[in-house]
């Protein structure tokens, strides 16, 4: 009888320190990434942009991460709506749930615009706040709202999928929405620490 009750609490011991099957499916979100875009950006409904976006973050504590961000785009024919914008700054994220991270960045935006109302150079500031949800063990959500500022504050909000393709490669394809233009990006993002 004794050896039956040993035997019954090593199982459940043994048990008890191995996570469920469930619960190892659910990787922590990374924010160390490298991501390259495609973009479309339809600028106050009367001129269209083509171009790209390069977007990288590194984690730099457990809660904390830096990122750089380039968008160029361009037009051609005769209405030149040339925008080239960098974007640098640093983000906080805290999770609420096995599933879901809440995200918060401050960055510094420097622009060389022929677009959006802004014929010279300009420097201002953009701050969001959003989350990041797995729908899936392959498939997030990833959404937000905030403020940019160049010439004038305006609000906007984005949202974007990304798939798991294989290993540390994934496939993004997002949107931002704002009062002077509407952005459409697709590329892929790549988690090097997986």
């Amino acid at each position: 009888m004794i050896e039956v009750a040993l035997l019954l609490s090593a199982l459940v011991q043994g048990g008890a320190e191995e996570p469920p099957p469930a619960a190892a499916a659910w990787r922590p979100f990374d924010y160390s990434f490298l991501e390259a875009s495609y973009a479309h950006i339809d600028i106050d409904g009367e001129s269209n942009a083509d171009g790209f976006a390069v977007n990288a973050s590194l984690d730099v504590t457990e809660n904390a991460f830096g990122y750089i961000g380039i968008l160029s785009t361009e037009t051609g024919g005769s209405s030149d709506t040339d925008l080239d914008v960098l974007e640098f700054g640093l983000g906080m994220h805290t999770p609420l749930g096995d599933q879901f991270d809440f995200v918060g960045s401050a960055g510094a935006l420097y622009a060389e615009p022929e677009a959006l109302g802004l014929g010279d150079d300009e420097v201002g500031f953009r701050l969001r706040a959003g989350a990041r949800y797995h729908l899936s063990p392959r498939l997030e959500l990833d959404g937000g709202f905030g403020v940019v500022e160049l010439d004038d504050p305006e609000t906007f909000f984005d949202a974007a999928l990304l798939f798991g393709l294989a290993g540390p490669l994934h496939l993004r394809a997002g949107m931002e929405f704002s009062e002077d233009a509407t952005g459409l990006f697709l590329g892929l993002r790549l988690y090097p620490g997986h």
